[in-house]
């Protein structure tokens, strides 16, 4: 409640009236307004302090949150061109939470269109070996297949593929860390997306690093494009094409990244005369590496 003037008070007196006035009424009025300027300077101090401790603790977004916002920005990241080589995915969520399911089920139409295609049209209930929360990436690792078995903290590091890595950057630029795991039940170019409990999401990448490596991914799609037409006809317009994208990553680099990382891509461009699918293969985990910020991140440890 504000403080309530005294009777007789003059509060803004013209001159002639503070000279007329007595002195108990001048200190009346001078105590008041006094007390009116401190109750005001103690509630914009009150409004200061607080308001950053009010903004700086609000609540970040579940990783599983596809408000209109974010679920746009998932579609650009995860979308992929029409004939891309890419694995195809099973979609799997763990048998004890609700949340995870229906989250596996929202991913899974947002992934078809993408243009993703799948193992069924199904979300897979299933009962993970060590259960994590969020998202995880299984694949195969046949190359893990015959190695002996270590202890659960220690996990092995297994090739990365591109649809892995596409996945992976979509998630780590929406701020969603993801695990890796392996499923031997998987058959060949097949990648599980297993989901678990819902987590808060946590910044990867400051705003500056997104910024930069987001049109990696964008070239590296436009590479997959280039990979399924030159796949199929290898030809002068495959050459145009090829030539018109590496002249567009290099122009990116120059400007953005410093030398070393063109001459790199220059290097793996030089691997062998017109397109071959071991000189995109070089392309591509040149610019997966370059995109996640980690030189040979296309090595990525898998957990038992």
């Amino acid at each position: 409640m504000p403080p309530t003037p005294p009777s007789n008070k003059l509060l803004l007196p013209s001159r002639d009236e503070w000279s007329k006035a007595d002195n108990e009424t001048k200190r009346a009025n001078v105590s008041y307004v006094l007390t009116v300027i401190g109750t005001i300077l103690t509630v914009v101090g009150l409004y200061f302090g607080l308001y950053p401790f009010f903004t700086s603790h609000q609540p970040a977004p579940q990783s599983y949150d596809l408000s209109q916002h974010r679920r746009g920005e998932f579609l650009d990241l995860l979308s992929v061109p029409p004939g891309a080589h890419l694995d195809t995915l099973r979609i799997g969520c763990v048998n004890w939470s609700e949340v995870s399911c229906v989250a596996a089920g929202r991913f899974m139409i947002l992934l078809s269109e993408a243009g993703w295609k799948f193992d069924g049209a199904q979300v897979h209930r299933m009962e993970p070996t060590i259960p994590v929360e969020g998202v995880s990436i299984v694949s195969r690792s046949r190359e893990l297949a015959n190695l002996p078995e270590v202890p659960p903290h220690m996990g092995r590091w297994a090739a990365m593929g591109k649809s892995a890595a596409i996945i992976d950057m979509a998630f780590r630029f929406m701020d969603n860390g993801v695990h890796y795991s392996r499923d031997p039940s998987l058959p060949d170019n097949m990648l599980g997306i297993y989901f678990g409990p819902d987590i808060v999401t946590t910044s990867l990448f400051s705003t500056e690093e997104k910024s930069t490596r987001r049109p990696l991914i964008t070239l590296l799609k436009s590479g997959l494009l280039v990979e399924s037409y030159c796949s199929r006809w290898n030809n002068w317009f495959c050459a145009s094409f090829q030539q018109f994208w590496e002249s567009s990553v290099s122009g990116y680099l120059l400007s953005t990244f410093s030398g070393a990382a063109r001459d790199e891509w220059l290097t793996a461009s030089n691997f062998g005369a017109g397109y071959t699918s071991t000189k995109m293969e070089k392309q591509q985990n040149f610019l997966i590496t370059t995109s996640l910020g980690v030189a040979g991140f296309q090595q990525s440890r898998a957990n038992p």
